[in-house]
Formats: C-alpha cells, sequence, structure tokens
C-alpha cells in the first residue's frame, strides 16, 4: 500500500508543474498580444506605420515592419547632426552606456555635435562595437549605410531606416523603420521573444537620447545622477544585509549584488 503521504506531495509537485506552465503560457499570451505590439508600435500613429519611408524598396509589408516615432522641438537639421555621428566609433548611441560597456563595447556618448562626425557616406560602417571585440569578433560588429539624405534619411542594411519628417519650422519627428527579420520560424520566434525586447529598450533610450540633445537640455542632470548612483548603493546595501541576516543563506540573493557591482563601476552614465 503507497504512503499517502508521498501520494499527496506527488499531486502537489504535479498541481504546481501545471499552474507553473499555465503562468509561463499566460506571460507569453501578455507578451504576444500587448507588450510586443505595444514595443513595435512605439510612439508612432497609424498613418506613419502605413507610410512608405526611404529604404522599404519593394517590401509592401510595412504592417509586419516595426515603426518607433518621437517628435522633436528641433528643425530636421539640427535632429541630423545628433543623428549622423552616432556609432560606437563616434558619438556613441545615446542610450545605456553602462549596459552597452558591460559587455565590452567601449562605447562613450557624447553630448556635442563633432564637425569630423558630421559627414558619412554610402558605403561606409557604421559600428556597433570595436574592432577587437572579443577576440576580434567585433570585425564584423558593423552595417553598411546604404542611403543618406541630409536633414532626412540614414538607412542602414540589417537594421532599418532613421527618418526626419518636418511638422513644422521648429518641429521635426524622427521615425525608425526596422527592416530585419530573421529567416525560419525558429529564429523569428526566438527572435521575438529574446531579441525584440533588447532591441526596443535600447532603441527607444537612443530616440529620447537624441531628442534630449536636440532640444539642447541635459539628459542627466548632476542631482539625478546622484540619486541614480545612491540608489543602486542602497539597492546592493540592502541586499547584502538581507543575505547575510538568513539563517538559511540562500545564495541566489547574491547575484543582484555581482550584477550591480560592475554596473556600478562601469557606469558611464547614470540612465535608468
Amino acid at each position: 500500500m503507497r504512503d499517502p503521504g508521498a501520494m499527496l506531495a506527488t499531486v502537489v509537485k504535479a498541481m504546481r508543474l501545471r499552474y507553473a506552465l499555465l503562468f509561463l503560457v499566460l506571460l507569453v499570451a501578455l507578451y504576444w498580444t500587448g507588450i510586443r505590439p505595444w514595443m513595435a508600435n512605439w510612439g508612432s500613429t497609424a498613418a506613419e506605420r502605413g507610410m512608405v519611408l526611404p529604404g522599404d524598396g519593394a517590401n509592401t509589408d510595412r504592417g509586419g515592419q516595426p515603426t518607433l516615432a518621437i517628435t522633436i522641438d528641433a528643425p530636421p537639421e539640427v535632429v541630423w547632426q545628433w543623428l549622423v555621428q552616432v556609432g560606437q566609433d563616434r558619438a556613441g548611441f545615446y542610450s545605456y552606456t553602462w549596459l552597452e560597456n558591460l559587455i565590452g563595447c567601449d562605447i562613450h556618448n557624447t553630448d556635442e555635435i563633432r564637425p569630423e562626425w558630421q559627414h558619412l557616406a554610402v558605403g561606409e560602417s557604421w559600428r556597433l562595437a570595436p574592432r577587437d571585440y572579443l577576440w576580434g569578433m567585433g570585425e564584423g560588429a558593423a552595417t553598411p549605410v546604404l542611403l543618406v539624405e541630409p536633414s532626412r534619411a540614414l538607412v542602414l542594411e540589417m537594421w532599418g531606416a532613421f527618418v526626419i519628417e518636418p511638422i513644422d519650422a521648429q518641429t521635426s519627428r524622427l521615425l525608425v523603420r526596422g527592416h530585419t527579420e530573421p529567416s525560419g520560424p525558429v529564429a523569428s520566434l526566438a527572435s521575438k521573444l529574446v531579441m525584440d525586447p533588447m532591441v526596443f529598450t535600447m532603441e527607444r533610450r537612443m530616440l529620447l537620447g537624441i531628442k534630449a540633445r536636440a532640444e539642447g537640455r541635459p539628459e542627466s542632470p548632476a542631482a539625478l545622477a546622484a540619486i541614480a548612483q545612491l540608489g543602486w548603493v542602497a539597492a546592493g546595501v540592502a541586499v547584502a544585509w538581507r543575505f547575510a541576516s538568513q539563517r538559511r543563506r540562500r545564495y541566489w540573493l547574491a547575484l543582484p549584488v555581482a550584477a550591480a557591482l560592475p554596473a556600478l563601476l562601469l557606469a558611464g552614465d547614470a540612465q535608468a
């Protein structure tokens, strides 16, 4: 005769597994039907998502392409000055440098317009990582420039198009339309679940960074930067104290500390 306690434990484990699977399904459904469409359409209108933009070429299926947009209180020529100098070996990406540098990309955001970075020609490379990145793997971490229309459009292979639309003499819309779509259902699913959130996070921050610089206002005031740094330290101390005060130490609590310390030490800015 089987032990009733063992049978109950088996049933409980089975129920936990079912609930875990149900939670995972609901989470994926929420992401697929709510979060992912929001990321793909961030800031853009239905009319902008249906527009034919430079770089679209013969592709008429614009419904499946992400189109992000932001309004900038600056004329197109000013927005262009900040956009054209983007790149790892140029002005950075105006994004989360502490996160980019955690994986060794050696990126430094610039808060000034540099004349030597104002020229970009078709066929040149738009670099994402240094050439010596990961023992030479960065040699291919560059995408060719396909189209340059000053104060209007920058199109990059395997990335997409940056398009500036004037609203009036002092206001512009900056649109980003992605063109990359991995081949094969497995690669496509992996990209949508894993890569899309990461690309959106950095791309959205870049748009906000261009907006702040073109409008002539600082992104991270000194007081805000100090508060952010103190927040990192306070979080690390709190987690460390929680870890040390437990009789039954749960070693996974050390992981946030391990993640926070290099981010704090290597931060080039205090964004997010």
